[in-house]
């Protein structure tokens, strides 16, 4: 049975033995590559649905498990779904002065989530995408959240640049950013004092208290004035995931290239592709308070040097068109000197 007969399947069982909900197969689009063809349900009096991915249970059931016991499985997980959020308040989400207080941000890459980007509202960071979520808290033991769509926002009947300022300044208040040396980082993954870590003492790591979903950071205010003091100059932000960046001194020691090779290695064989970010790497210029991708950094000052040249011409040709003047009073030929 392929995966679509037997989606079709399931939604005619659950109908009969769920009856008082409303049961739809349907593609859930999620960002991050999450996206599923499934399973939704919910409750006819409900607000919000339960959606599932049974690529699972089908594949259970390729194997030879026995479809009623895979069909009281699916039963069992939308029920118990269907009794978390039941624990969620619903009602709290249509009252726009109760959500901005919930309001937090998630920076995903614009390439791999470009079609779920055309459904929700979202502010540009180059080719990185600051998206909205409201924060419900725990539920069982699990973080909740619900990201703003552009129908929500509609509902909301606020603009997009409120929606963003409202966020930033949720966020911030709710989850502030932390600016960890590489050192400290290590030693609490490895069980170690941070002096006993040795090598790169000017990396750094950003992120949020709770480490998850923490790389918007960099959009807060204030963040950059800030990394800019513990950089003590000029800095490349490298994407190390969802949750974190990296920031690396502009010492010269590397070429954005370098990193750029770096960061695509690294995403392919040790960052699950749900929490990859991007493979570019990023720079923030302190004099010109800019941040941009790292090869327009680049193209930047080239440009700057191609000026340079032109400019001390300029000068030169000034120079030798100014004819030198002697010291005293310079009296023409053709006029008359004044007497007394």
């Amino acid at each position: 049975m392929e995966y679509r007969e037997f989606l079709d399947k399931v939604k005619q069982d659950l109908e009969a033995m769920m009856p008082g909900n409303e049961v739809s197969v349907r593609n859930v689009q999620k960002l991050q590559g999450k996206s599923y063809y499934g399973i939704s349900v919910k409750p006819e009096d409900g607000i919000m649905a339960v959606s599932l991915n049974l690529e699972v249970f089908h594949h259970r059931f390729e194997e030879g498990q026995d479809y009623r016991q895979i069909l009281t499985g699916i039963i069992e997980t939308v029920r118990e779904a269907q009794a978390r959020e039941m624990q969620i308040p619903l009602n709290s989400i249509k009252d726009y002065d109760q959500v901005k207080e919930r309001l937090t941000v998630q920076l995903v890459g614009r390439e791999e989530n470009e079609d779920r980007l055309l459904t929700i509202p979202h502010h540009d960071m180059e080719d990185m995408c600051l998206v909205y979520y409201i924060d419900m808290g725990q539920v069982d033991g699990s973080a909740a959240s619900i990201l703003i769509t552009n129908e929500t926002l509609h509902g909301y009947g606020i603009s997009v640049e409120q929606l963003h300022q409202d966020a930033l300044k949720s966020a911030q208040e709710r989850q502030p950013f932390v600016i960890l040396g590489m050192n400290e980082v290590i030693a609490e993954l490895m069980g170690m004092e941070p002096e006993e870590v040795g090598g790169a003492p000017d990396l750094f790591v950003a992120t949020n208290p709770e480490k998850m979903n923490g790389a918007g950071v960099i959009a807060y205010p204030g963040f950059m004035d800030t990394a800019e003091e513990k950089m003590n100059g000029n800095f490349f932000i490298l994407p190390s995931s969802i949750h974190e960046v990296i920031m690396v001194p502009d010492n010269g020691l590397m070429t954005y290239q370098e990193m750029e090779a770096m960061v695509g290695e690294i995403n392919e064989t040790q960052v699950p592709p749900e929490e990859r970010l991007t493979n570019r790497v990023y720079h923030y210029d302190c004099q010109e308070k800019v941040f941009e991708l790292a090869e327009k950094f680049d193209v930047r000052m080239r440009g700057k040097e191609e000026e340079r040249p032109s400019v001390l011409k300029s000068l030169e040709e000034y120079k030798a068109n100014v004819v030198p003047r002697k010291s005293g009073a310079v009296v023409s030929r053709n006029e008359p000197a004044l007497s007394m």
